[in-house]
């Protein structure tokens, strides 16, 4: 009998042993295999992340290169150690979070606001809204970090500034335009220059900063050349500020319409109007607001997909929509505060911020010293002085504001280096303001002890205007109403509405107003306090006129040395608090809830941080982009 076990039984035979040895493998190393697969799962996400900043940067022109990799494969030259492409520049903050592991991009921010925008055109319109929307659309040359408070670039790679300061030189980045695809150029720069100096252009408070540039001129298409007419301490903060517009935009329209038109507004920032909104046929809404990612964004794309401002008036009404999911942000009144720092459900949902910095802006009585061609009591000082020692700031700080305020003394913030810091609030003192009053020819001419009477027998009475939807303004209003008729003055509150405010405000028709400013991290008084900004449309819209404080806000703003120049500031902080041209409240503590499915949220050394630097990871998202 022949062997029947040839050549194909024993390679079946080895089949089989492999066979066996590989399951015998497979089981001991079964543990292992998970390991891996869970390795794999984290670097394709990874790789995911990385192809997403790297698409990114590439949209923009920007290539990443590897630090200290080259073009090698290992960990050192891998992906995860992408140099940021926008380091050193203002647009570093908003590359950082995409680096992050749980980065997504995508959901919306939605704020809240008290009354509708009136009007987006550049230049043309102060409300504060308005000039935060304009920072998303439109982008100045350079900015400040909001940390070391430096200027870092932004449209401009680099500048120069001569030893005499007259000369300001800035090399513009070749690689942006505007959200139409239009190539963003000196032409543009010098053309936002020249409109924002015409003198038929209805923007009167910002044609102030302007006064010592003498001329721009393009050097080639990627640089410009500012020429002061003499040097001013806040001459490269204005001129690195300017927010640049499309010149083959707003060419195609007159000074008349730019002047009239409410939503001339198209930039080369992050966002945009959509898609679907003409800016020349934009009317304010009823309901809301919404800016759309610029798709032709030349800097890393925000985090947020859209940007919406819902308009809710009253403080009521606003709370409820933060408490229903409606919106992100809810900034606290200090009436709510004590309640909602403890509430469950909100701090379940939500992170509560608590903040003060130098630019935090401050509360102010104004006083009109003139309406249409005639003098008001508040002309006088000594009037103007008795109205502040008969206002209990204390009792508003602690009843209105529930303590989350501190006492002004004068338009500087008093951790500035401008501020006097030996000037002590002015003390209520209702004897001492009688005395002033009646010193000025106002006392109790019927013997009606709850009345005075101006110099020609008639009641002094005045209506105090102040914005409306807002409580601590109309408690505060109750405060001041109360402790005036202590010495025979008559108050009337009118709460009106913001858009009807600014609009009496520019004609200076009002008896006193109740309104608050922002601040700088240095700021200058000529726009707010120089006599020579009186005038329908100005800041200074309660003709205030003092020759002394013009002459000390003038040499200010041209001493180069900044001590001598600081000293000055302290020198016009003493008049103006001598003249009490504004009864100053108070500076009020910021206290905001955010979102907690927000990450990248931090306070600086200004406030918050952008909204634009903020994401959501993939699951919390709440919206998407429809």
């Amino acid at each position: 009998m022949g062997n029947r076990f040839g050549f194909k039984d024993g390679l079946l035979l080895v089949v089989v042993l492999a066979t066996l040895v590989s399951v015998w493998l497979s089981m001991v190393q079964y543990d292992r295999q998970y390991e891996l697969l869970e390795a794999t799962q984290r670097a394709t996400q990874e790789q995911t992340r990385v192809l997403q900043a790297m698409s990114d940067r590439l949209a923009s022109g920007v290539v990443a290169v590897p630090r200290g990799g080259g073009d090698r494969g290992d960990a050192e030259g891998s992906a995860q150690t992408l140099a940021n492409p926008w380091a050193g520049t203002g647009l570093e903050r908003q590359m950082r979070p995409r680096l992050e592991p749980d980065f997504a991009s995508g959901d919306w921010v939605v704020l809240s606001n008290v009354n509708p925008i009136p009007k987006l055109t550049p230049f043309v319109t102060n409300s504060a809204t308005a000039s935060y929307v304009q920072g998303l659309v439109l982008e100045p040359l350079a900015t400040r970090d909001p940390n070391t408070l430096e200027y870092v670039g932004v449209l401009a790679r680099s500048w120069d500034v001569s030893e005499d300061g007259l000369t300001i030189r800035f090399e513009l980045r070749d690689d942006v335009v505007f959200s139409d695809g239009e190539p963003l150029t000196s032409a543009d720069v010098v053309f936002t220059y020249n409109l924002i100096r015409d003198p038929e252009l209805a923007n009167p408070w910002g044609k102030s900063y302007w006064e010592k540039v003498e001329s721009i001129e393009a050097d080639g298409d990627y640089a410009v050349v500012f020429r002061l007419k003499e040097y001013y301490f806040l001459a490269f903060g204005v001129c690195a500020s300017l927010q640049i517009l499309p010149g083959h935009f707003y060419s195609q329209f007159t000074i008349e319409e730019i002047n009239q038109l409410p939503g001339l507004l198209v930039g080369s920032g992050p966002l945009k109007l959509p898609d679907d909104v003409e800016p020349e046929a934009w009317q304010s809404g009823d309901q809301w607001e919404d800016l759309v990612r610029n798709e032709n964004y030349w800097g890393p794309q925000p985090g947020p997909e859209k940007l919406r401002i819902r308009f809710i008036s009253g403080d009521v009404g606003r709370l409820q929509a933060f408490r229903n999911g409606e919106v992100d942000l809810h900034r606290v009144p200090p009436e709510e505060y004590e309640t909602l720092r403890t509430d469950a459900e909100l701090r379940a949902r939500a992170e509560l911020y608590e903040y003060e910095t130098v630019n935090t802006g401050y509360r102010y009585l104004g006083w009109n010293q003139r309406r249409g061609d005639e003098p008001t009591p508040f002309a006088d000082r000594r009037v103007r002085r008795a109205m502040t020692m008969l206002i209990d700031r204390q009792r508003i700080i602690d009843r209105v504001m529930r303590g989350l305020a501190t006492i002004d003394t004068g338009p500087f913030h008093r951790d500035n280096p401008q501020a006097d810091p030996t000037i002590e609030p002015i003390a209520q003192d209702i004897e001492g303001a009688k005395a002033l009053l009646r010193e000025a020819g106002y006392f109790d001419r019927d013997g009606d002890p709850t009345t005075i009477e101006k110099p020609d027998g008639t009641p002094f009475r005045f209506t105090l205007m102040y914005p409306s939807g807002t409580a601590n303004y109309e408690s505060m209003a109750k405060v001041v109403q109360d402790d005036l008729a202590r010495a025979g003055i008559r108050m009337i509150r009118e709460a009106t509405k913001f858009e009807t405010m600014i609009q009496k405000i520019n004609a200076r028709d009002f008896d006193a107003i109740a309104l608050g400013w922002t601040r700088g991290i240095e700021g200058d008084l000529y726009q707010i306090f120089h006599s020579s900004q009186v005038g329908d449309g100005s800041s200074n819209a309660t003709s205030y006129a003092n020759p002394d404080l013009d002459r000390v806000i003038e040499a200010a703003r041209v001493t180069v040395d900044p001590e001598e120049r600081q000293a000055l500031w302290r020198q016009a902080h003493r008049i103006i608090h001598e003249d009490q041209p504004y009864t100053f409240l108070f500076t009020q503590k910021t206290i905001q809830f955010v979102a907690n499915r927000f990450r990248n949220v931090e306070v600086t050394e200004t406030g918050l941080n952008s909204r634009l630097e903020w994401y959501v990871p993939r699951p919390l998202q709440a919206y998407t982009a429809n």
